[in-house]
Order: C-alpha cells, then sequence, then structure tokens
C-alpha cells in the first residue's frame, strides 16, 4: 500500500447549511470551525465516518506527533470556511 502525505480531505455542505453556519457564527463572534468543534464536544451523537475513511484519517494521522483525527477533521474545515468573507 502506497503512502500519500498530502492528500486534501473536502468535506462539503450545501450552500444553505453553510449560510445558516456563517450568520450563527456571525452572530456568536466566532469562526464556523469553532462552531463545528463546540458542536461536536458538547452534542451526545458522534460523527460517524465510513470504515475506509476512518483508516485513512488515522493512517495520515499517524504520520505526525501532533496530529489526531478530530484535528484533521478541524483543520480541513478551518482551510475551507477561512478563505471566505465570514
Amino acid at each position: 500500500m502506497e503512502s500519500h502525505k498530502n492528500r486534501t480531505i473536502t468535506f462539503r455542505l450545501d450552500d444553505d447549511v453553510a449560510r445558516k453556519l456563517a450568520v450563527h457564527a456571525k452572530t456568536r463572534h466566532t469562526s464556523v470551525s469553532a462552531i463545528l468543534r463546540d458542536w461536536c464536544e458538547n452534542c451526545d451523537h458522534k460523527i460517524q465516518l465510513p470504515r475506509q475513511v476512518r483508516k485513512k484519517l488515522e493512517l495520515i494521522a499517524r504520520g505526525r506527533r501532533s496530529l489526531t483525527v478530530g484535528k484533521l477533521i478541524e483543520n480541513a474545515v478551518r482551510q475551507v470556511y477561512w478563505r471566505g468573507d465570514w
């Protein structure tokens, strides 16, 4: 199995959900990634990733000591939403 260290992982939301998250983040004076991170920490439900995706994330996280699967997801969300004007 080949090791791909420079892969980009994208999480997509439809435009309506992204707008609602942006408005909610603006009213709270925070970022969308912080809203999603807080929601995940305070939620009773866990985000269920497909087995293949979880294995890939664990493989990527193992390559770097400071990363975990959660931090990879957080970084991906931050990169997507940091570019916008919100």
